[in-house]
């Protein structure tokens, strides 16, 4: 099944969510956007592990401005080993001027591009989340209503719904957990769902302590790269770093 609808991400024209999220992470203390600063890129997992790059390169300022393709093919302008999951042209990152920040954008592969959370977001529209074999279709129903609708994993197929006042939910091994799993790959606290400001938020972990193991989001088409960001292209984990 192709979940293109794992998102979390702002359209093209800077929309009034995009607008928010930047100012947001402007206030955030724990992931600020990039500035416009150099970006390291490393490859963490994955048949190039250990490679890294820099967005500009050197003596590439235009780099900045025109986006950097990556792919398993001879149009890419960073050539990925191939492999199961990956295809010739599977996303780019480019800066944004306006924003002030680099982006990673989904090019329309069909595995995606997923982020992995470092800081709270909002829950805007329809948004999947996944971690180790869940998958959860998440889905604003009106002003205070959200529901979840569980893809694949454990609970596949049950449809969940909450209001505001029933904030916050967790999700987790633990007996308090609202969302409660059996798998041991899964954290204690492996997420939560939490009313804040008037709109639904996701964070992973507890709200102190991260996931072991992440939650991660698929860009549907493209995600602001905060100072540290680790993302996937199909199985190869990537990590983006403000150069400073």
């Amino acid at each position: 099944m192709r979940f293109r609808q794992l998102l979390c991400c702002f359209g093209k024209d800077h929309s009034e969510a995009e607008l928010q999220v930047a100012i947001a992470a402007l206030n955030s203390p724990q992931a600020q956007p990039s500035r416009g600063l150099p970006l390291r890129l490393s490859i963490l997992e994955g048949p190039q592990q250990g490679e890294t790059m820099y967005i500009p390169a050197k003596g590439r300022p235009s780099s900045q401005t025109h986006p950097v393709r990556f792919g398993t093919g001879e149009e890419a302008d960073f050539r990925l080993i191939p492999e199961e999951g990956l295809e010739p042209l599977h996303f780019q990152i480019r800066y944004d001027a306006l924003l002030g920040q680099y982006q990673v954008q989904d090019l329309g592969a069909e595995a995606g591009v997923c982020i992995r959370l470092d800081t709270a977001i909002v829950v805007e529209g329809e948004m999947t989340i996944s971690f180790e074999d869940v998958v959860v279709e998440l889905e604003e129903l009106d002003a205070k209503g959200l529901a979840a609708h569980f893809l694949e994993g454990e609970k596949g197929n049950q449809r969940l719904q909450w209001r505001s006042e029933d904030s916050p939910i967790r999700f987790g091994r633990m007996a308090d957990c609202q969302v409660k799993f059996d798998n041991a790959g899964l954290s204690r606290y492996q997420c939560r769902l939490f009313f804040s400001e008037g709109r639904w938020k996701l964070q992973d972990g507890d709200g102190v302590k991260a996931s072991t193991n992440g939650t991660w989001v698929m860009v549907q088409d493209c995600f602001p790269l905060r100072r540290r960001t680790a993302f996937k292209a199909g199985r190869v984990l990537f990590e983006a770093v403000t150069a400073d």
